[in-house]
């Protein structure tokens, strides 16, 4: 009877989720349904992300990024800039700071706020399940900055039997969507947008 008790016992064991055998719990992958757009020139990463945000919502036709730029490059020297008839003017080719792309998020029916960089995966997990993604920028070059959209995060197992959180990103400088281990992206960020 003992025998037969110890058995059931550690079949019991064996066939629950989280116990011994059946490996770590991991949270289901969640992705949300954000198209990648491309940026248009090399410094407009952040008009398409905004861009990607209105379709995603879809509050509508997303505005042009240079008409996006021209109102952000406007504002700033105070006066009309047309960076849609003029994409080579030089005060055209810059990229934008975190409050031109929230009040942009913003004017174009969206929510978009600052926030401390995550530093752990679940973090990110927890920002995408209530419907939000997240902008990150990082620092290319002493000149250039750029930024993507992360739109979704899943733990793959490794040969060590631990699990790596792997981001699923929009990089407007690449077409479709990219992934790339959390480990490996989150040392390189410099700013954290949430934004829906």
């Amino acid at each position: 009877m003992k025998k037969i008790i110890l058995t059931l016992a550690a079949v019991l064991i064996m066939s629950t989720p989280g116990m011994a055998g059946a490996g770590p719990l991991r949270p289901d992958p969640i992705e949300l349904n954000i198209k990648n757009i491309e940026q248009e020139t090399n410094y407009w990463c952040w008009a398409s992300l905004i861009q990607q945000l209105v379709v995603y919502h879809s509050v509508g036709r997303p505005p042009a990024q240079c008409d996006m730029v021209s109102l952000a490059t406007g504002n700033n020297l105070g006066r009309v800039v047309d960076c849609c008839q003029n994409r080579d003017a030089e005060e055209c080719h810059r990229t934008g700071n975190l409050v031109e792309v929230m009040e942009l998020v913003t004017r174009y029916g969206g929510r978009a706020s600052v926030i401390p960089i995550p530093n752990e995966p679940e973090e990110i997990y927890n920002l995408l399940a209530s419907g939000q993604a997240l902008i990150v920028g990082f620092q290319m070059t002493p000149e250039l900055n750029h930024a993507y959209l992360i739109k979704g995060i899943s733990w793959v197992p490794t040969d060590d039997g631990n699990d790596q959180a792997i981001l699923l990103i929009n990089d407007p400088a690449y077409p479709g969507s990219q992934s790339i281990p959390f480990d490996k992206a989150q040392p390189t960020w410099i700013t954290a947008i949430a934004a829906d």
